[in-house]
């Protein structure tokens, strides 16, 4: 999201989940997308791009059961195949894979 860390947010991403060895996801899925900070919103969107990246045909049918208020845990486990204990494990190690230590900063 480019109003986080300057644009500059999968790098800065990374650092942060890097620093903060609390669960992550647990309290974001329980935030409607109004009620987000900024760095919520990037991990959010990173998890989401954990998603796309990772399991693709979970997507769909995963975003279908939360629009018909199905409860994440129980979303996460029929769609991703994991809780959401194991999900924020897999999609930290994503992210220490994929996102860059560093990254430079957006043109304006």
């Amino acid at each position: 999201p480019p109003d986080w860390a300057g644009g500059v947010w999968r790098a800065s991403l990374r650092a942060y989940l890097a620093r903060k060895e609390a669960a992550q996801l647990p309290s974001l899925v329980r935030k409607q997308t109004g009620e987000m900070m900024p760095e919520e919103h990037a991990l959010a969107w990173s998890f989401y791009d954990w998603i796309v990246s990772s399991k693709p045909e979970a997507l769909a049918p995963l975003l279908k059961s939360l629009k018909q208020k199905t409860p994440t845990r129980e979303a996460l486990a029929e769609h991703v195949g994991m809780g959401i204990v194991e999900a924020e494990r897999a999609w930290r190690d994503w992210v220490e894979a994929e996102y860059p230590a560093r990254e430079k900063k957006p043109r304006d």
